[in-house]
């Protein structure tokens, strides 16, 4: 790979993780709830007040592949120790989306509504430009890979199984943690469907642009 090709395939990656946390800060600014994986680090940021979404998130990621390595051992491709740089980046740009939609409120149910399903849309455009370089990828989806490895069953049912556990835990946590649910609404529900809705409808269009752009 030419150093130009690389810079190419690195600035769309990390556009599309920008593009990712973007959508989660509008998805928590609707307070109805968020998506399913972004669900734990946002609960225990209401009990460890110390630390931000990003450390926190950061927190979580580190744990996924630290699991990776020790289901995969000898097996986890080196390559992939790149989800930890990718994961502080991550967390990095959480911290500054939240910051960027600091001010931004939702002053009736309409508009909360709006911010989850334009936080769903910005999760699935951010997905879409992450995945098409095939350079960077989080641990999140390196944890679904892992396990639909191990466990020799689609990827897909694996990662609904996990976002069945991910709002589970955090339903739970709350209860322990806060004694009432955070971050677990009908926002949840509307981004798991409509994340994986949009991708699939958007995907064709906006991929093969993504790929014109590379080889160019």
């Amino acid at each position: 790979m030419n150093k130009s090709l690389f810079i190419k395939r690195l600035i769309v990656s990390i556009f599309g993780l920008f593009l990712m946390s973007l959508g989660i800060s509008f998805a928590i600014r609707s307070n109805l709830g968020i998506t399913p994986i972004s669900c734990p680090p946002y609960v225990l940021s209401y009990y460890f007040i110390n630390w931000t979404l990003g450390q926190l998130t950061v927190g979580m990621h580190i744990t996924m592949i630290a699991t990776q390595v020790v289901i995969l051992k000898k097996d986890f491709p080196k390559s992939h120790y790149s989800q930890i740089l990718v994961s502080f980046l991550f967390g990095f740009l959480i911290d500054s989306s939240m910051w960027i939609t600091q001010l931004v409120t939702a002053p009736n149910y309409a508009v909360q509504l709006l911010y989850v399903i334009l936080g769903s849309l910005l999760v699935s455009i951010g997905i879409i430009f992450e995945v098409a370089p095939k350079l960077l990828f989080l641990a999140g989806d390196g944890l679904v890979l892992t396990f639909a490895k191990v466990l020799k069953k689609p990827f897909g049912q694996i990662k609904i199984a996990f976002d069945v556990i991910f709002a589970a835990f955090s339903i739970i946590a709350g209860y322990l943690l806060l004694h009432h649910i955070v971050g677990v609404r009908e926002g949840t529900l509307i981004s798991a469907i409509l994340v994986g809705f949009i991708i699939g409808k958007l995907n064709p269009v906006i991929s093969p642009f993504i790929i014109r752009f590379l080889e160019r």
